[in-house]
């Protein structure tokens, strides 16, 4: 918002009833930072919300600045970075702490199967080769908006279309298979144009086990899912089998068997035959999909698990 002398931006409580102010002020000039008393910032309240002054309460007072930017790397030797000590965004499109959390869900998930599963140390090189795009996609996405809605002027190349706020979350593609290094184009899509390609999120729909409603997603969590269609049953309890015979913690699912698919969307929503299937990390991104399996090649699926670094060599 602009008014006589303010510069600012209002970000309201969940209820309304509070209200965080954000004004524009010079850092480089002491003068400018001391007018920020109790009582002028009280004025400054009232006079953005249109309210007497005497109903203002000033909670807290503390100096920030806006910035956007992101580390050349997330990783020296045994240590890992994640949140804001990688990346900051403009308080736009809420992409800063959703950003933090996947970084960090992707990491951990990482450090426990390496750890406690015995993937290959190459696994942890993945972090960076996955979330880099990522956080570059946030950030960017985050000043477009910043320079839709102020005075911020940014060279020509640093400008990008802004992409709905879902799909800059959720959207989002990792460089799974078949070359970890290089990054699909686009990086990010609507989540209505995916289908459970690999390295997108495995999609979210209602499935019912026991007699018990659960989503797709409440399969993931715990080391690989391979979920199959009803003519995929042999292959999938095979690539059950072999998993345990190599000590690659991995459950499957028939959906329509050992979970029901009571709308019938299964198959669909993940781009597969009945004959299909699909192998889920643990972090609910799909690793790997046959839209149509024959027989099954434990040679086939063992280079799959190698070549993502979910498994060691051989």
């Amino acid at each position: 918002m602009r008014q006589a002398g303010i510069n600012a931006f209002l970000s309201w409580s969940t209820d309304l009833t509070s209200v965080v102010l954000s004004v524009e002020y010079n850092p480089m000039d002491a003068d400018d930072a001391a007018r920020f008393t109790p009582e002028n910032c009280r004025s400054l309240a009232a006079s953005c919300l249109g309210m007497p002054p005497d109903r203002i309460e000033v909670v807290d007072i503390h100096p920030w600045c806006l910035s956007s930017w992101y580390a050349d790397s997330f990783r020296k030797g045994r240590g890992f970075l994640a949140g804001d000590a990688i990346h900051s965004t403009p308080p736009l499109g809420g992409f800063g702490a959703n950003t933090g959390i996947h970084d960090a869900h992707n990491l951990a998930l990482k450090l426990v199967s390496v750890i406690r599963h015995g993937a290959p140390d190459s696994l942890l090189d993945l972090y960076e080769v996955e979330r880099g795009p990522v956080v570059r996609l946030a950030v960017a996405q985050a000043t477009a908006r910043l320079a839709q809605r102020s005075d911020v002027r940014l060279p020509l190349e640093a400008l990008q279309p802004v992409l709905d706020e879902e799909t800059i979350s959720m959207g989002y593609r990792y460089p799974i298979l078949p070359h970890a290094g290089n990054v699909p184009n686009p990086i990010a899509v609507p989540l209505r144009n995916l289908h459970a390609e690999p390295g997108t999120r495995a999609p979210h729909i209602w499935l019912h086990r026991d007699g018990v409603g659960l989503s797709s997603l409440d399969l993931f969590g715990d080391g690989l899912v391979l979920l199959a269609g009803t003519d995929a049953a042999d292959w999938c309890r095979e690539a059950e089998a072999l998993c345990q015979q190599h000590e690659i913690p991995m459950s499957s699912h028939v959906v329509g068997c050992d979970v029901k698919d009571p709308d019938a969307l299964f198959l669909a929503a993940y781009g597969i035959s009945a004959s299909g299937v699909v192998l889920v990390r643990s972090d609910g991104f799909v690793l790997w999909k046959a839209v149509r399996t024959t027989t099954f090649s434990e040679e086939d699926l063992l280079t799959v698990l190698v070549n993502t670094r979910e498994v060691r060599s051989e």
